[in-house]
């Protein structure tokens, strides 16, 4: 049990046993459990003596307990319990390493020197006396009997039972120890999302609108253009039919829609219609200079290429 429960009451705080009169604290706070500072006695079991046995094991290897007792005699006695329960204590050989000036005294008394004792401590015996450390009494040694096991297994070299804590459990830990920090830090990552998410949506539908209008644009432009070549079209069917009448009401309809890049064909195809063949052959290849691949302007060409006799430059096909 707690080396200290059954200690004479005219002790200094950090060595003796603690009363008070609404809860009780039923121990010796440097040997106590995380659980002994609760208050409670609900929690309170065998495994609250391994962690006792912990701390002796502790002071065995380094000559001190896991808390100073100078601690816990400046501490007001909250403190002192928040100190039991929320911090963690160094590891053994972390402990050792900062021992300064005592640690000559320290090795000397386990028959080693200082940095031999760090490096014998080191490793296997810094997670077995952890374990039975452990603020969580689930993650703890079962029963005293556990640990003499496993002090047996590393004196035979053997695997110990007793591993490192995950990165995760560590993690989570640290949080509990910083529950304010940590959904202070959550809430800012909370609101930086929420933020690039709104972002990203409106940098969305932006882009998606001026991808719509921007097809819409080209549906729009496009469909000028095909009506644009059925105009034409319609006109050119006038001319080589000799309807003159008609070719004029298209060509009066063209200029009113602002089909300023097709006005030039549609005068040649007048002219067609009119016998100016010379004319509208000179206005058909300043055309076709421009826009090669226009078969309407091609086709009358190629007719009015016959009637002036210039058929072998531009036979009709």
């Amino acid at each position: 049990i707690d080396f200290g429960v059954a200690k004479a009451l005219n002790q200094r705080l950090a060595e003796r046993t603690v009363y008070t009169s609404f809860q009780s604290f039923i121990g010796t706070p440097m040997y106590a459990s995380p659980e002994q500072a609760s208050l409670s006695n609900v929690d309170v079991d065998t495994r609250s003596d391994v962690y006792s046995l912990g701390v002796l094991l502790y002071e065995l290897l380094t000559g001190s307990t896991p808390f100073d007792k100078t601690q816990f005699e400046h501490a007001a006695y909250e403190e002192i319990c928040r100190i039991i329960r929320d911090f963690e204590p160094a590891k053994p050989s972390t402990r050792i390493s900062s021992l300064g000036e005592t640690a000559t005294g320290v090795s000397q008394a386990r028959g080693t020197a200082p940095d031999k004792l760090g490096h014998l401590v080191r490793g296997d015996l810094d997670w077995i006396v952890m374990k039975a450390l452990e603020k969580d009494r689930a993650r703890r040694y079962l029963t005293a009997n556990s640990v003499a096991e496993d002090l047996q297994r590393y004196l035979a070299k053997e695997p110990i039972m007793a591993r490192p804590p995950s990165f995760g459990y560590r993690l989570q830990k640290l949080a509990q120890r910083n529950k304010t920090m940590v959904l202070t830090i959550a809430l800012v990552i909370v609101l930086l999302l929420l933020g690039i998410l709104g972002t990203s949506w409106q940098a969305w539908r932006a882009t998606r609108y001026a991808n719509s209008a921007r097809y819409q644009k080209e549906q729009a432009e496009q469909a000028v253009r095909d009506l644009q070549q059925a105009t034409y079209t319609l006109a050119a069917t006038y001319a080589f039919l000799g309807d003159a009448g008609n070719l004029e009401k298209v060509y009066e309809i063209a200029k009113q829609a602002g089909y300023s890049d097709r006005l030039e064909g549609f005068e040649a195809l007048i002219r067609y219609s009119a016998g100016e063949y010379d004319g509208a052959f000179a206005l058909c290849e300043e055309i076709l200079d421009r826009d090669p691949e226009d078969f309407i302007t091609q086709a009358i060409l190629a007719k009015t290429s016959i009637l002036i006799g210039q058929d072998d430059r531009y036979p009709l096909e």
